[in-house]
């Protein structure tokens, strides 16, 4: 999933400088919450399975299955992710015709 949108200067670390929009993470934590129920479903768990894998109250999974994100930050959504043995990776660039090109990136492994 790429999510683009002009970034304004920043520190260097992409969780401090709170680049994302609301939309941006919303959209972010959607497709993060399409690979966990996918994951679940081909996995055959049950809901009581998932949240024992995630130490994660059997409500937060559900809602995580429904798409009921809004409560989980994406760091929060990311975790889950990795307890299902899913690789995260947020990469955020500056294009190519800006002068001076930076790259930050966090992954959750």
């Amino acid at each position: 999933m790429t999510i683009s949108a002009p970034l304004p200067p920043g520190t260097g670390n992409i969780f401090a400088d709170d680049f994302l929009t609301a939309n941006m993470a919303q959209s972010f934590k959607a497709e993060l919450a399409r690979h966990i129920t996918r994951k679940i479903d081909e996995s055959n768990m049950t809901i009581s399975e998932a949240a024992k894998l995630c130490d994660s109250p059997q409500a937060d999974i559900k809602r995580i299955r429904k798409g009921d994100i809004g409560r989980f930050s994406v760091e929060e959504m990311a975790w889950v992710a990795k307890q299902f043995h899913l690789s995260v990776k947020i990469s955020v660039s500056v294009p190519q015709s800006k002068a001076v090109k930076t790259k930050t990136e966090r992954k959750f492994n």
